[in-house]
């Protein structure tokens, strides 16, 4: 059999398989992702492994470039994404082999590394009792960024919320104290835009200005109406971000329904969450 007769076999099992079966193979999930021709082109380049770079945008979401070892030609440590951001791989992976197989060990390794890196980030804010947020985005990839100034305003939330549930005569001042510290990060970061930026870096800080402003809202409301129970549906219905330590994931909440980020290097996009339930 020829190789578009493998491709063809590969196809036909793919089409017969239900979504959510764990038996796809690696070949058929390239070949419905990229198709034929650009499969056939990128195996039959399989003896130089750079030559991946035309076609990483095909197989990853933002991954446009690998830091390769000066001295090891087939060792890959880091990725890029178009707009520059970069992420080291805690373990190098060796481009050797079937070409399917060592893309495939990037993407877990990149996951892999993603995965650490976020939970570097909920660490440098905990050391800091979330009192360095700008320090924080700055130090971190936007990516990173973005999603620990979700976290930080789900933890600061709800303290604030069992705060003032523990004592009610004093609700409205530990509620107002919070409004004060969300308003003063928001200030921060419009501050920021002011500056002469690059275009990743105003994307970035625009972004986090959007998102903050309607946490800020949010928080606004729940102390307008008073709310000071975790299990009040008006805190359960708001997307909440958390990280499990003894799973080491980050999960999204969203009224009883948990959804696992799904650590999809994305660079500096305007799409900035995956996750699954």
């Amino acid at each position: 059999m020829g190789v578009l007769g493998v491709f063809g076999v590969c196809e036909q099992d793919f089409s017969r398989t239900l979504p959510g079966d764990e038996t796809w193979s690696l070949p058929s999930v390239l070949l419905r992702i990229l198709g034929i021709p650009t499969l056939l082109e990128i195996l039959s380049q399989g003896s130089d492994s750079h030559m991946i770079k035309h076609h990483l945008l095909d197989v990853f979401e933002n991954i446009a470039e690998l830091n390769w070892n000066p001295d090891n030609y087939d060792l890959i440590e880091g990725i890029v994404s178009q707009e520059k951001q970069e992420i080291e791989l805690r373990n190098c992976v060796l481009a050797t082999g079937g070409v399917e197989f060592w893309l495939d060990n990037l993407l877990c390794e990149a996951r892999s590394s993603l995965s650490i890196t976020i939970s570097d980030c909920w660490e440098f804010m905990k050391l800091r009792e979330f009192q360095q947020i700008l320090a924080m985005v700055n130090f971190f990839i936007a990516q990173v960024g973005l999603l620990g100034i979700q976290i930080y305003w789900t933890y600061r939330s709800e303290y604030g919320l069992v705060s003032s549930a523990e004592n009610t005569r004093i609700m409205r001042s530990v509620n107002d104290e919070f409004l004060v510290e969300f308003l003063g990060v928001l200030n921060t970061f419009i501050e920021q835009t002011t500056l002469d930026l690059t275009k990743v870096e105003r994307t970035k800080f625009e972004t986090l200005v959007t998102i903050h402003v309607h946490q800020r809202d949010i928080f606004d409301e729940m102390v307008t109406l008073e709310i000071n129970k975790l299990t009040d549906f008006q805190w359960l219905k708001q997307a909440r971000f958390y990280i499990d330590d003894e799973d080491d994931t980050c999960v999204v909440k969203i009224t009883d329904v948990n959804f696992v980020y799904q650590l999809e290097f994305l660079g500096c996009q305007e799409r900035l969450v995956g996750f699954r339930h």
